[in-house]
C-alpha cells in the first residue's frame, strides 16, 4: 500500500515505524528469509499501485505462483496484520486532522448566516426541525474476534502516546507496540463459530459505548454552543426547548438485530432480544455515571437550601423506595442532592431489573420512561441554578441530561429491513382478490386493490393457523413492532425498510400488512394514525430509473397520502446500487441514481 500523498510528519512517522515493526516481528517469528519475501511482495504491490507496469505485474505473479499453499497462507496472514496496522495509522491521522484542523464548522456556519442577516429565530427554528441519523448497518460476515479489536484499540492509544515522546520514553512505548504486534501475529484471527445476530448487536453496543455515546452528545452540544456564541440567547426562543431540540437533532440507528434481508437468522424473537440488549446497555451506562455525580454534589442544605420541588421529590422517593432508605442509612441527611442521586440510582437499578425480567416498566419501582429520569435530573439542575451553585449544574450533570436527550432509554432506533418478496408472500396468504392472485392484475389494478384494503373501515382477521413459516415470521415481526411502547422521544422501531423495491406496489403491500396488525389505524373521519415510516429501497437499475415515477404514484394515492399525513408528511427513500454491479451495470446505476436524486430533490 502506497503512503498517502502529502502525509503530515506525524502520520509519516507512524507509517514508517509500523512498516518496520511489522517486518521486525515477522523476522523474529518466522525468520529473515520469510520477512524479506513479504517485504519484496509488498514493494512490488506498492509500485503497481502507484504506477502500473506490466513487468512488475508479471514479476509479482511469478513470485506468488512459485510459492506453496502454506506459504501463500502465511503471506495472506502477514498482509492481514499489515492492513490492520495501516488502518490504525489512518484512524490516528483522521483524529489528528480533527484536533489540529482549526476552525469550528458550526461557528463558521452561524457566522455566515448572521452576515447574511438570517434572524436568530429562523436559525433556531431550523435547529428545532433538524433530524439526522447515524445508522450502523449489519455485516453478518464480520468475524474478527473481540480480543483482536481490543488489541487494535490498545495500539491506537500507544501510537497516540508515542507521538508526544522522545528518547528513552518513546523507546519504551515502541517496545509495547512491538509486543502488541507480536500478540496479533501469534493469535488466531477468526472465531471458531459463525457470529450470531446477537453477536452483531453486541458489536454495535461496543461501538456505541466506546465512541458514539460520547461523540453524539458532544457534537449536538457544540452545535448549540456555537449558535449561542454567535447569536446569543434569542428572547423569542425557549432556551430549554431549544437545547432539547438540538440534542434530539442527531440520532443513532442500527440495522443489527433488525435486518432480516441481510441476515436470514434474524427473527422476531431475535429483534425482541436485540431491543432488550440495546436498552439494558444504555441503562447500565446511565447507572455507571451516577457515582461521579454523587461524589461531586456534596452540598449540605445547612449551607445552601434546595428547591421546594426537589425536597418534595426526595420525600416521595423516601416513602416509595425502601431500597433507598437502606442505602442512605447512616449517611449525612443534610446532603439532599446526594440522596436524590441515590434515589435515581435505585430507580435505574429497578428499571434494569424490569427490563431483564421482561416486566412492565415501572412495575418494580423503575422509571416508566426516559422523561421521568430526565425530570429528576432537571429538578437537581434547577435547584443548583437557583441556589448559588450554577457552576455545578454543568459538567457531568449537563452531559448526562444531554445523553438522555439523544439516546433515551432505547439507545438506538432499530430499523427492520425485509425483502419485498417476503412481504408479498405474507400478503398473498392473508390478502388476495377473490378472482385470483394479485400478480395477475395490471400494476394499476394491484395498486387499487391494496389501497382498498388499507382504506377499509375494519382490518381483515389474521388466521392463527395455516400460514407458512415465512409469512408467519413477517406477521410476528410486525406484531412485535406494534407491541412496542410509544414514548414521547420516539419509538425504538420506527423505519420499516423494503429492500429490492420495484415500484409502488411493494410499498402498498407493506402498508396493507401494517393496517392488519394495527401499526396503521383509522383516525377521525378521513385520517390515519401510524407508528412507523415505510421506507422503499430502490436497488436494481430498472427500479432506480423508475423510482421517481413510483414515488409520484404513491404520493397521488389517497391511502398512502393518509400514511404520510400521519407521519408529518415526511418520506424517507433509500437508493442503492449494490445489486446493480452485475453485468457491468455500474455506470447505468450511477446515472439512474443521479437522475432519481435530482427528480426527488425537494
Amino acid at each position: 500500500m502506497a503512503r498517502p500523498k502529502r502525509a503530515d510528519p506525524a502520520t509519516a512517522s507512524d507509517l514508517d515505524f509500523l512498516v518496520e515493526a511489522h517486518a521486525r516481528v515477522i523476522g523474529e517469528q518466522e525468520g529473515t528469509d520469510r520477512a524479506r519475501t513479504i517485504a519484496a511482495i509488498r514493494d512490488l504491490a506498492r509500485r503497481l499501485r502507484a504506477r502500473y507496469a506490466s513487468a512488475d505485474e508479471r514479476k509479482l505473479v511469478r513470485r506468488l505462483r512459485a510459492m506453496k499453499v502454506e506459504e501463500l497462507l502465511e503471506v495472506a496472514r502477514a498482509f492481514t496484520v499489515f492492513f490492520w496496522l495501516l488502518n490504525v495509522a489512518e484512524e490516528r491521522a483522521t483524529e489528528r486532522g480533527r484536533t489540529h484542523g482549526g476552525g469550528e464548522p458550526f461557528r463558521d456556519l452561524f457566522e455566515r448566516l448572521k452576515r447574511e442577516d438570517v434572524p436568530a429565530r429562523i436559525v433556531a427554528e431550523a435547529i428545532d426541525g433538524l433530524r439526522a441519523t447515524i445508522v450502523l448497518t449489519a455485516h453478518p460476515t464480520e468475524a474478527l474476534r473481540w480480543s483482536l479489536r481490543e488489541a487494535l484499540d490498545r495500539l491506537d492509544v500507544l501510537l497516540a502516546t508515542r507521538e508526544d515522546l522522545r528518547g528513552a520514553d518513546r523507546e519504551v512505548v515502541e517496545e509495547e507496540i512491538l509486543a502488541e504486534i507480536t500478540g496479533l501475529w501469534l493469535s488466531t484471527t477468526m472465531r471458531k463459530r459463525k457470529p450470531t445476530p446477537i453477536d452483531e448487536v453486541r458489536y454495535a453496543i461496543h461501538v456505541l459505548q466506546e465512541v458514539l455515546v460520547h461523540a453524539v452528545p458532544d457534537v449536538t452540544g457544540r452545535l448549540l454552543a456555537a449558535f449561542r456564541d454567535v447569536y446569543g440567547e434569542p428572547p423569542a426562543v425557549d432556551a430549554g426547548a431549544l437545547a432539547h431540540a438540538a440534542h434530539r437533532s442527531l440520532r443513532v440507528g442500527s440495522w443489527m438485530g433488525g435486518d432480516r434481508d441481510g441476515n436470514p437468522f434474524v427473527t422476531a424473537e431475535v429483534t425482541a432480544e436485540a431491543l432488550r440488549e440495546y436498552r439494558a446497555a444504555i441503562l447500565q451506562h446511565y447507572l455507571e455515571r451516577i457515582p461521579a455525580l454523587v461524589e461531586r454534589l456534596m452540598i449540605s442544605d445547612r449551607r445552601a437550601p434546595i428547591s421546594r420541588e426537589l425536597e418534595a421529590s426526595i420525600e416521595q422517593d423516601l416513602s416509595s423506595l425502601p431500597a433507598l432508605v437502606d442505602r442512605i442509612e447512616g449517611r449525612n441527611a443534610s446532603e439532599r442532592y446526594r440522596i436524590k442521586l441515590n434515589a435515581i440510582a435505585v430507580r435505574l437499578e429497578a428499571t434494569l431489573e424490569e427490563e431483564r425480567g421482561r416486566l412492565e416498566p415501572g412495575s418494580r419501582g423503575g422509571y416508566p420512561n426516559a422523561q421521568a429520569m430526565r425530570a429528576d435530573l432537571v429538578l437537581i439542575r434547577e435547584s443548583l441554578l437557583a441556589h448559588r451553585a450554577g457552576r455545578l449544574a454543568g459538567g457531568e450533570l449537563a452531559s448526562l441530561i444531554d445523553a438522555l436527550d439523544v439516546f433515551g432509554f432505547d439507545f438506538v432506533s432499530l430499523d427492520v429491513r425485509q425483502n419485498q418478496s417476503k412481504h408479498r408472500q405474507a400478503r398473498a396468504e392473508l390478502i388476495c382478490p377473490v378472482d385470483g392472485p394479485l400478480e395477475t392484475l395490471p400494476l394499476s389494478g394491484q395498486r387499487s386493490f391494496l389501497e382498498g384494503i388499507v382504506l377499509a373501515e375494519t382490518a381483515l382477521p389474521i388466521p392463527e393457523a395455516g400460514l407458512s413459516t415465512e409469512a408467519r415470521e413477517v406477521i410476528e415481526t410486525l406484531r412485535l413492532v406494534a407491541s412496542l411502547p410509544r414514548p414521547a422521544e420516539g419509538r425504538s422501531v420506527r423505519d420499516l425498510v423494503i429492500s429490492d423495491t420495484e415500484n409502488a406496489v411493494p410499498v402498498l403491500e407493506l402498508l396493507a400488512l401494517c393496517r392488519q396488525v394495527g401499526l396503521v389505524r383509522p383516525y377521525g373521519a378521513r385520517g390515519f394514525e401510524s407508528d412507523v415510516n415505510i421506507v422503499p429501497l430502490f436497488e436494481s437499475i430498472e427500479s432506480l430509473r423508475g423510482a421517481a415515477a413510483s414515488m409520484d404514484r404513491l404520493y397521488r394515492s389517497e391511502a398512502y397520502r393518509r400514511q404520510l399525513e400521519a407521519r408529518g408528511m415526511r418520506q424517507q427513500i433509500m437508493l442503492g446500487y449494490s445489486d446493480s454491479m452485475k453485468d457491468g451495470g455500474y455506470l447505468a446505476a450511477c446515472a439512474a441514481l443521479e437522475r432519481v436524486q435530482r427528480e426527488l430533490a425537494v
